[in-house]
Parts: structure tokens; C-alpha cells; sequence
């Protein structure tokens, strides 16, 4: 049921954090984590196939004002992906950008997968260290919050990391290509 109701919170656009964090809260922290990941990736996936369905058309994205930057998302679309969801963009919006964009499907799914780890994570870790949702803050698991914490810091970082990483790949490129 649980997976159900992830996979169908795209259609209405209902907030995936919320569904990560109950996952934490209902499954606990290593049940609730990869339950968690494979809710969002099935809900990233329809929406994403939505937006690849009834998005622009070859003839849109292939204009020439718009199709160098699509043609370069679409060759990064893994990269892209990935440092989308590491630094925790609105999830939704990801998806139908990347579906619209049409970035290879292979690649945007393992840009999800991969990328919304320390994300689902940090949420699943915050929900799984709520003891007893009627008890209020004074049932926290701190150790589990100040992992979440940790994750979600952790997932900025790579984020950094990896656009520096892509930048100076990118740049290389250019001065070799002479431009």
C-alpha cells in the first residue's frame, strides 16, 4: 500500500519528503530507507514518462535557440541528474524537466537512484527517530537526527563536489576543442 501511494503522489503531486519521512517512521530506518528509494524512483519514473509523453516536441527542442542547451543535457543527463537530486531540487520539477528534455531514460533513472540516497536517507533517518508520533519532540532519537543531518550535509557536499568535477571537465573540453 505504502508503495501504491508513493507511486501515485506524482499524479497529484503530493510532497515526496512527506512520504520519505513516514517511511522512516513506519518501516523504521533500515526497512523505511530502501522502501523509501524505491517509492520515489517508481513515482521519478511515471512522472517522468508523463513529461517524456506530452512534453515539447522534436521540432521545439530542436530550435535553435533552445538546442545547444538540450543537446548538452541530454549528453550530461546522467551528471545532471544526479547533481539535480543530490542538492535536493523540488523532486517533481526534476522529473518533468527531465522527461520534457528528454534525457535517456537509463541515465535519468540511475541519476535517481543514485542520487536521491542521502536524501532518502537524511528524510527516512528524521521520520525512523520520531519514537512515538503521539509523544512530541520529547520521543526524538537524537543520535538518528544528527545522522540525518549528517546525510543531508553530506549530499551537498557531493553535489559541490561533482558540479566542480564537471565544470573543469567541461572547460578542458572546451579549450581542446578550441573554443
Amino acid at each position: 500500500a505504502y508503495l501504491a501511494a508513493y507511486a501515485a503522489r506524482s499524479l497529484v503531486m503530493f510532497p515526496a519528503v512527506l512520504l520519505t519521512v513516514a517511511a522512516g517512521v513506519l518501516f523504521g530506518a533500515w526497512l523505511g530507507m530502501p522502501i523509501a528509494l524505491l517509492g520515489a524512483v517508481i513515482s521519478a519514473a511515471i512522472s517522468y514518462e508523463i513529461a517524456r509523453t506530452i512534453g515539447p516536441t522534436e521540432a521545439t527542442l530542436n530550435r535553435p535557440t533552445v538546442s545547444p542547451w538540450t543537446r548538452r543535457i541530454q549528453h550530461a543527463g546522467f551528471v545532471t541528474v544526479l547533481s539535480m537530486r543530490l542538492v535536493m531540487l523540488p523532486f517533481d520539477p526534476v522529473n518533468l524537466l527531465a522527461g520534457g528534455l528528454r534525457i535517456p531514460r537509463r541515465a535519468f533513472l540511475a541519476g535517481t537512484a543514485l542520487g536521491l540516497i542521502p536524501g532518502v536517507t537524511a528524510f527516512a533517518l528524521a521520520g525512523a527517530s520520531v519514537g512515538r508520533v503521539d509523544a512530541g519532540l520529547g520521543d526524538l532519537s537524537v543520535p538518528l537526527l544528527i545522522a540525518a543531518g549528517t546525510m543531508y550535509v553530506l549530499s551537498v557536499l557531493l553535489a559541490i563536489v561533482l558540479a566542480r568535477r564537471q565544470a573543469a571537465a567541461t572547460k578542458g573540453r572546451t579549450a581542446k576543442d578550441g573554443r
